[in-house]
């Protein structure tokens, strides 16, 4: 990928010098800084335009300014032209620096710098990189869930017609990487377990979106969803396996690849070489982008969906949780309360790992927190609408049956899994097989059968008790909801005449709390029998 994109040319920001960076000032707002990772427009349909995209509407809808975010382009990705970069933005004084793509990351190219140069005048955001970084936010993003969501929409997309035949899932990496190529594809193929194991009346709500009528015939058919690529039973796939990765970013070196690949639909996890799998001779696929609405990108091609990230959403998020704007005060809230209330209604969900266990945790988006010094994991989407065969109905129908919350859990597992590994494992093998797949999809089935405790508690307010011992607290609330498993429920913290009540890790009957419910309650007063409040 670094041979397709550098090429050892001078930075140009909006010009070719610092007087030109003084003349855009007078278009853009300088207080936000987007500092491009590598070649290409602005308006380029992907992660610049996003993050773009994002700054411009934290600018606009949250502070209500009128100007959009000012930027830097670049010609080239070595480190001499990214850090003359940073620094040509940070003679303008800006308070945050928005830093698209893993380019601004790697040892060879932005070294993970920007954070530095900018401590004790503001602080950055770099999308696409996990690296913990201090006076940065990192940004890092779960595209297996973007890739079942995407696999899912495939197969009702295919099927969702009279002339439904069977359906072949494909797909391919560029190089192996098993946090940002791999976990696609595993996401991506689990996609056809679960749909296997999808009830048929699951199965006529989704076909519904499409077309209520034909609904129910649809969904008693037999037809075949499969893939033909050979999956290995355990963890011992090669990381240069010539039937699932091209082993280059190079635009045209995808075609022996895809030559043999039998397939009705492909997902290329491999840049610009989705172009290959558009035009490769002899194939007619039906494509699957990835990262952004790759429908958008290119003039031709079949296009289902795309398996994307919330680059938009995440970004916007983070702009809120730097220590420059989330106090800032707008009157009746804050810069953060405004922006979580904006954000949230994307559905975007976030989880941090914990520093102490390992484990990843939710996020909450209005939580009163500077987010820089830490890594940061957005939930995936799929495209819709548009060029997009995949229609905003059958989209909302995949979530509603397959909510994001489900695949979140699904995720985390993934990367825990990910994490046990160690690097002499990923010199060797990828982490796609028939292990990883399976756990992934069963994760997906076992939670989609998962109640929410809300289902069952629907009295919050236990009256009169003798003491606020955990006991008697769970006792009263199985007594007031009899359809309630106590044994899944934790009090996590009891203070004056409330208890917070929350789910037991490793729960099977209800799924996680993005918070703990409240509950409230009296004590009576043994001498008097009076309440005490």
């Amino acid at each position: 990928m670094k041979k397709l994109l550098l090429s050892l040319m001078s930075v140009s920001v909006v010009g070719t010098s610092a007087t030109s960076v003084l003349a855009c000032v007078s278009k853009n707002d300088t207080d936000i800084y987007l500092v491009q990772g590598n070649s290409g427009e602005i308006r380029d349909k992907s992660f610049n335009e996003s993050a773009f995209n994002a700054g411009n509407n934290f600018l606009q809808e949250v502070l209500g300014r009128k100007k959009n975010i000012s930027y830097v382009r670049v010609k080239d990705s070595e480190t001499a032209t990214l850090t003359k970069a940073y620094n040509n933005a940070i003679r303008n004084k800006p308070k945050t620096l928005i830093l698209p793509g893993f380019y601004h990351a790697v040892p060879d190219n932005g070294n993970n710098s920007a954070a530095g140069l900018m401590k004790g005048k503001g602080s950055t955001i770099l999308i696409d990189a996990a690296d913990q970084i201090e006076n940065q936010i990192n940004i890092s993003y779960r595209g297996d869930v973007s890739g079942f969501y995407a696999g899912m929409a495939a197969i009702v997309t295919e099927l969702g017609k009279d002339d439904a035949k069977e359906v072949k899932l494909g797909a391919f990496g560029g190089n192996s990487n098993p946090k940002s190529v791999d976990n696609f594809i595993v996401g991506y193929m689990s996609a056809i377990k679960v749909w296997n194991q999808t009830s048929v009346e699951d199965k006529t709500k989704l076909f519904a979106s499409i077309d209520e009528q034909k609904a129910s015939t649809w969904a008693k058919r037999d037809i075949t969803v499969k893939t033909t690529q050979k999956i290995s039973p355990e963890a011992t796939m090669k990381k240069n396996d010539t039937d699932w990765f091209s082993n280059s970013f190079v635009v045209g070196e995808a075609v022996p690849l895809l030559s043999k690949l039998d397939a009705t639909v492909v997902m290329p996890v491999a840049g610009p070489q989705t172009a290959d799998a558009i035009s490769v001779t002899g194939k007619n696929f039906k494509i699957v982008g990835v990262d952004t609405d790759q429908s958008l990108a290119f003039e031709k091609g079949n296009f289902i969906t795309s398996a994307e990230k919330a680059i938009e959403s995440s970004t916007l998020i983070s702009l809120a949780h730097t220590p420059e704007w989330k106090d800032v005060n707008l009157g009746e809230e804050t810069v953060l309360t405004k922006t979580a209330k904006i954000v949230k209604e994307s559905g975007l969900s976030l989880t941090r790992q914990d520093s102490k266990d390992g484990e990843f945790k939710d996020v909450d988006l209005a939580e009163n927190k500077d987010w820089t010094n830490s890594v940061l994991w957005a939930n995936g989407d799929m495209s819709s609408g548009g060029k997009n065969a995949l229609s905003n109905e059958t989209k909302n129908a995949i979530k509603e049956i397959y909510t994001p919350k489900v695949l979140t859990e699904a995720s985390k597992d993934l990367f825990t899994y990910i994490d046990s590994q160690n690097a002499e494992f990923y010199n060797k093998y990828s982490i796609i097989s028939k292990v990883s797949i399976d756990a992934y999809a069963n994760k997906i089935v076992t939670g989609k059968q998962m109640k929410n405790l809300s289902d069952d508690l629907d009295e919050l307010n236990l009256g009169e008790l003798n003491d606020k011992e955990e006991a008697t607290i769970l006792n009263a609330i199985f007594n007031k909801n009899s359809t309630v498993s106590k044994n899944e429920l934790i009090i996590s913290e009891i203070k004056d005449n409330e208890a917070k009540v929350n789910i037991k890790d490793g729960s099977t009957v209800y799924n996680k709390l993005d918070s703990p419910l409240v509950i409230t309650f009296t004590i009576k007063s043994p001498a008097s029998g009076n309440n005490i409040n």
